[in-house]
């Protein structure tokens, strides 16, 4: 093959490495970072009770939309504290953030908390029953150690130098250099 159709090739292999590397990158994100949700709506008006003053339940649990611990994941058995829910922060309908333990009371192993009956928490009851909740929380493919996470960033250098690889020794074969 001449020197033109080689070139051809590496193109296309070039083509081929900046096709293919978004999609082992985007992996890869997921198994070394844990997602974020920003203000999830939670309607709270299930925890009013039916005294006409719109007083919360404080038994009542709320679960978030990507609660670790649903049933049938592999993060519910595993025991690994490691996926429990980071960073997590509500927001009553007026948007002023909630305080720990004084108006909620969150288990970051089971993706649920309680509302306190406290001014700000109630707050909600003025405008609408919604609360809002931000956190990250770990994917389904997230890596819980570290070993795993160092693994998949090997794995992108991995594919990239194997797809480089491949276009380059086509081009050196197809010119006769190898």
């Amino acid at each position: 093959m001449n020197k033109i159709g080689a070139i051809v090739i590496f193109f296309i292999g070039v083509i081929m490495v900046v096709a293919m590397l978004p999609t082992v990158a985007e992996n890869t994100e997921l198994i070394e970072h844990k997602q974020s949700i920003v203000n999830e709506s939670i309607d709270i008006g299930g925890a009013r009770e039916q005294d006409g003053n719109g007083t919360l339940n404080t038994s009542y649990a709320f679960s978030v939309v990507k609660a670790p611990k649903d049933s049938g994941d592999w993060r519910a058995s595993s025991g690994d504290v490691s996926c429990s829910l980071s960073g997590f922060v509500l927001l009553n309908a007026t948007g002023s953030a909630l305080a720990v333990t004084t108006d909620y009371v969150v288990d970051l192993a089971e993706g649920n908390f309680t509302l306190e009956y406290t001014a700000a928490s109630n707050q909600s009851n003025a405008i609408s029953n919604q609360t809002y909740a931000s956190y990250a929380y770990c994917d389904a493919g997230y890596g819980t150690d570290g070993g795993t996470r160092a693994a998949a960033k090997l794995i992108m250098i991995m594919a990239a130098l194997a797809l480089m690889g491949y276009a380059v020794y086509f081009v050196m074969k197809d010119t006769g250099w190898a």
